[in-house]
């Protein structure tokens, strides 16, 4: 029996996720259309709305594909400092930044996609956030509200430099 040294491929749907991911993030909701989905994961328009019925299931899809690809990370090892850094690095990125200004903006049109991102964050950070804090005799509720300041801040830096 040979076996092959190849890495598996992702479906046909997570490419589709996986491309259209950057078209959502340049462009917005709207500004995105299926034919620049076609164009980019070089795909018919049927196979798009064969693995999608319409553009607010790929953008949840491309949000759940985020989602699963972020790294998961020990919580419970780190210093007060090397919390931030990680918090930080994970979910202070310029991506996922615009993925939350992303759903934040869509969010009223399109609650699956909000969701989605919004329960990422819950399980990425603030539940081993509240576990970390306890077991290091932190105030929870003021490091939730410390990572809320500097999410906020990284949201409206954009806007004012421009």
């Amino acid at each position: 029996m040979q076996v092959s040294n190849r890495m598996a491929r992702p479906s046909k749907r997570n490419e589709i996720a996986m491309q259209s991911l950057p078209l959502f993030l340049e462009n917005g909701f709207k500004g995105t259309s299926i034919d620049m989905v076609v164009a980019a994961c070089r795909v018919s328009k049927p196979t798009v709305y064969r693995h999608f019925p319409d553009k607010n299931a790929l953008l949840v899809a491309a949000l759940e594909y985020w989602r699963d690809v972020q790294p998961s990370v020990d919580w419970s090892t780190l210093t007060a400092s090397a919390l931030w850094l990680k918090l930080e690095a994970l979910l202070l990125t310029p991506e996922a930044v615009r993925l939350l200004a992303l759903c934040i903006g869509e969010g009223q049109r399109f609650p699956d996609a909000q969701r989605v991102l919004f329960k990422h964050v819950e399980r990425a950070w603030r539940a081993p956030l509240e576990q970390w804090a306890k077991r290091h005799g932190f105030d929870v509720e003021s490091f939730a509200r410390e990572f809320d300041q500097r999410l906020l801040r990284q949201l409206m830096t954009p806007a004012a430099e421009e």
